[in-house]
C-alpha cells in the first residue's frame, strides 16, 4: 500500500560517498512540510547462511567500527554493478570463508533498515559446502569464521557478542523455507 498523499517538494543530495545522504522536503496530507533524511545505497547486497550440515552453520565474528564491537554475523557483502545476486553470493562466501557451495537457495529479498536506507539485501541459504581456500579478506575486514549449531546459537551470550539483524533474518527465512 503506497501513500499517495505525500508529495516531494524538494530533493537535495547532502553527501555523496559509499552511501549517499539525501534530504527531502515532503508535504503531508495536511499540507505541512517536513524534512526526511535517509541513506541512498549505491548497490544491492547479499548475505549467505552457509549450512555445513543440518542445523550447523559457518558464521563469522566481524569487528564493526560504527558500533565498536565484534558482531556475530554471516558472510555477505555488496554486489558489483549489474552482478547476478547468486554469483555475488558465491563470491562473497568464498572470499570471507574459503567455502564453495554446490547449492545456493534464494530465500528472500529484504530491506534491513527501511526507515533510513533504501538498500536491498538478497538472502541465500548455501548447502553442499566444501572448504577450498583460506579467506581472502578486504584490507579493512576483520573476520573470524566459526562453526556453530543452532543449539549453540541459542545459548550465546549476546551481551558479549551481539548478532546482527541480517543473521536473524537469514535464520528466520531458513525456518520458513524448511516449513514449506
Amino acid at each position: 500500500m503506497a501513500r499517495k498523499d505525500t508529495k516531494v517538494i524538494r530533493k537535495r543530495l547532502v553527501y555523496e560517498g559509499f552511501f549517499d545522504f539525501r534530504e527531502d522536503i515532503l508535504l503531508d496530507h495536511n499540507e505541512q512540510e517536513y524534512q526526511y533524511n535517509f541513506l541512498v545505497a549505491k548497490a544491492e547486497a547479499c548475505a549467505i547462511l552457509p549450512e555445513i550440515e543440518e542445523d550447523k552453520f559457518v558464521l563469522t565474528y566481524e569487528y564493526r567500527y560504527p558500533v565498536g564491537k565484534t558482531i556475530l554475523s554471516c558472510p555477505g557483502g555488496r554486489l558489483d554493478d549489474g552482478e547476478d545476486p547468486v554469483f555475488g553470493a558465491k563470491r562473497e562466501l568464498l572470499e570471507e570463508t574459503g567455502y564453495e557451495a554446490k547449492e545456493m537457495i534464494n530465500l528472500h529479498l529484504f530491506y534491513p533498515f527501511p526507515s533510513v536506507c533504501d538498500q536491498r539485501v538478497h538472502l541465500f541459504l548455501a548447502k553442499g559446502l566444501t572448504k577450498v581456500a583460506e579467506p581472502n579478506l578486504d584490507p579493512l575486514e576483520e573476520i573470524e569464521t566459526t562453526i556453530l549449531s543452532m543449539a549453540e546459537i541459542k545459548k550465546l551470550d549476546y551481551a558479549e557478542f551481539p548478532a546482527d539483524g541480517v543473521l536473524h533474518s537469514l535464520l528466520f527465512h531458513r525456518s520458513l523455507y524448511l516449513s514449506d
